[in-house]
């Protein structure tokens, strides 16, 4: 669906586009229009096609719009105007969830006057909570585009994508295997110049092929296909660890409520996690830094430390002793055997490892930068707080 961003109010006759060939892509029967000013929606009632009009059109002008993205739900028809990039939309984020929010709460603190230049993606609001989520970036002067990545073709999201200068992808594996293949091939059909992927994670480089995670092998495939390739520029932001996905009980390494603290492989083993909110700020910031970066892995991190470390942290946030327990490999390997769907004990065994899940903080963009990051006793201090 297109952005919702105009007011009908604030535009006079000269600034509509033509209407001559309104309704031409539904001769076989008349469309009765009726016009309704609910969230700056149209609704032709007698197809229910729901349409959104573009900023500084007249509302009843929408089969001129050159972004318009018609959707008849009664025939299954949709029709797509050319594929014109707009200026004052040039950056697209795939994904409003936890880090999705983040990259567009750093992109308007890196700008504060660049909402009119962010365009987000959701899939169509299916309960309460997805409809307030729109509500509040529509109402930061965010625009909304409807989409979703599990049903769409690799074609359907080059046709979204070809509107925007830069894609930034805040969503995971959430239309199941081959997501992030689909997505990146998408945006290399549609020419995107720059494209930040979802590899906000560990450095697939290191880790490889054969983890025992299968998401990592298709991280490993996205970064094959950017590299053979020269037409989009690509920035890779490796952030190791989501640090609220460390206390993630189901996770299983740290379990605040009773004191215990499980080492992956082994107690020297180290990990390096970030904050999604400071994802958010470096992803914005690596965008805005000049000289420019293009076509490189760039490290953040909000904390480097051994399982050893994090056992000391846990104990001095709760103030006593905590349990230490050490899942060698051989109990990671024959969890994961005794469990081959259970994606939580795979994460498990590809982080038990001493390589590709850590680096050194000193060697970071953020230490290079010196940009502020939180620590894990900073975020144990302010969760405590919450």
């Amino acid at each position: 669906m297109p952005q919702r961003t105009g007011h009908a109010e604030s535009m006079d006759d000269t600034e509509r586009p033509p209407v001559a060939g309104m309704g031409q892509h539904f001769p076989f029967q008349p469309v009765i229009i009726v016009a309704q000013r609910i969230a700056g929606r149209l609704r032709a009632g007698n197809h229910r096609i729901e349409v959104q009009c573009i900023r500084r059109y007249h509302a009843c002008t929408f089969f001129s719009i050159p972004t318009l993205r018609l959707i008849c739900h009664q025939d299954h028809m949709e029709c797509l105007m050319p594929k014109t990039k707009t200026p004052s939309a040039t950056t697209l984020v795939i994904g409003a969830g936890e880090l999705g929010l983040a990259v567009i709460s750093g992109l308007l603190e890196q700008n504060p006057e660049s909402a009119q230049s962010i365009s987000v993606l959701l899939r169509p609001p299916a309960t309460e909570a997805g409809e307030r989520v729109t509500r509040q970036l529509e109402d930061k002067g965010l625009r909304i585009v409807l989409g979703d990545l599990a049903t769409e073709t690799v074609d359907g999201l080059a046709d979204i994508f070809v509107r925007f200068d830069t894609v930034i992808c805040c969503t995971g594996f959430v239309g199941g295997p081959g997501t992030q293949r689909k997505i990146t091939s998408a945006v290399l059909q549609a020419g995107v110049k720059r494209y930040v992927p979802w590899q906000f994670g560990v450095d697939y480089d290191v880790v490889g092929r054969g983890s025992g995670q299968e998401v990592f092998d298709e991280q490993s495939d996205v970064r094959d296909m950017l590299r053979g390739q020269t037409a989009t520029q690509w920035v890779i932001v490796s952030t190791g660890m989501f640090t609220s996905f460390l206390f993630e009980p189901a996770f299983g390494v740290v379990d605040l409520e009773h004191g215990k603290v499980h080492a992956l492989g082994s107690w020297d083993n180290r990990l390096t996690v970030t904050t999604s909110y400071d994802i958010g700020k470096l992803t914005a910031a690596i965008l805005a830094h000049e000289p420019r970066t293009q076509n490189e892995v760039v490290y953040v991190a909000g904390d480097t430390f051994s399982y050893t470390r994090l056992a000391d942290m846990v104990e001095h946030h709760l103030g006593r002793d905590v349990e230490r327990v050490l899942w060698d490999m051989d109990r990671l390997r024959s969890e994961v055997a005794a469990h081959p769907d259970d994606g939580m004990r795979k994460y498990q065994l590809a982080f038990a490892r001493d390589t590709g899940v850590a680096w050194d903080k000193a060697h970071t963009f953020n230490a290079a930068q010196g940009i502020k990051v939180t620590d894990v006793p900073a975020w144990l201090d302010r969760r405590g707080a919450a």
